[in-house]
């Protein structure tokens, strides 16, 4: 069967057939009438004319190849403004999602932003594996930055497993006081160590 201009059709065919179930065929078709992005639309929708930039300096990369790859494509998928994928790859953690009006205003105000640190975080309960801290700079566009004076601004996210799947996310108030105060741990060790060494023996 080929030249199918209605693919909903068959959606309501099924449903008459089936009752509650609702069954979606896809068949391959050399040239085909219609595409995913036709029966599953995005819902949001980005002004093309503000494509924000997003910069990750080889420098900052991290020798996990798995982890670049993930903050490329989170990247990439935000400058394309697709909402559907950014929603797969952003945390599901409750409280934090983030809802596609709010996605489309930041996309249509955000004009910059840059990796600035990306390093791994100590292990601490609250994360389920490795986890690595990015902080990024953000500029936004003049005429909001002007009225809200948050050129320049600083954001901080964590790429970590959730499910097994690596996901970003805003970091908590309670996951900074832990790195914080295992990295004061950190350094008392370390001075400690120090002083040591530098003690005479008798």
């Amino acid at each position: 069967m080929r030249g199918i201009k209605n693919p909903l059709f068959l959606l309501a065919v099924a449903a008459v057939v089936l009752g509650t179930t609702v069954v979606v065929v896809v068949m391959r078709d050399e040239d085909p009438d219609y595409s995913t992005e036709d029966i599953f639309p995005e819902v949001v929708h980005p002004d093309p004319e503000l494509i924000p930039k997003f910069k990750f300096p080889d420098e900052l990369r991290t020798t996990d190849l798995e982890v670049n790859r993930f903050i490329d494509r989170f990247f990439r998928i935000c400058g394309e403004g697709k909402y559907s994928e950014f929603k797969l790859m952003y945390t599901s953690q409750p409280g934090q999602e983030i809802p596609p009006a709010r996605f489309e205003s930041t996309f249509n105000v955000l004009k910059e932003a840059r990796i600035t640190q990306l390093r791994r975080l100590p292990d601490l309960k609250q994360f389920e594996g490795p986890t690595w801290l990015i902080v990024a700079e953000f500029d936004l566009e003049k005429k909001i930055a002007a009225v809200n004076e948050y050129a320049g601004n600083v954001i901080r996210l964590v790429v970590g497993k959730e499910g097994g799947r690596l996901k970003i996310r805003p970091i908590t108030r309670d996951a900074v006081e832990q790195i914080e105060a295992h990295e004061a741990r950190m350094r008392a060790a370390a001075s400690a160590a120090a002083n040591t060494s530098d003690t005479p023996t008798p």
